[in-house]
């Protein structure tokens, strides 16, 4: 199933008028740059979602890559080993 948010898809540009008023042309310009604003918009807020997503997946991971979090003793500093060697 795939998902949708209302900032994920783009909103496609307003075809230009096949006229040569100049009312309508300047209404088809602002409507143009409204709709690329939005997209814009749009385009960020997906790039904010994702990124939180994937600092709390990160944040949420039970096992980092850290060497000295390999061994419950902190003597034994990242060999691995959780033996108390004699």
């Amino acid at each position: 199933m795939k998902w949708c948010l209302n900032f994920c898809c783009q909103v496609p540009l307003p075809d230009e008028p096949d006229t040569d008023d100049e009312a309508k042309i300047k209404k088809w310009r602002w409507k143009v740059k409204s709709v690329q604003k939005e997209n814009r918009e749009r385009y960020s807020q997906r790039c904010d979602t994702e990124l939180k997503l994937t600092v709390s997946l990160f944040n949420n991971m039970s096992l980092v890559c850290n060497p000295y979090s390999l061994s419950g003793d902190p003597t034994n500093m990242g060999t691995g080993s959780t033996e108390n060697e004699g």
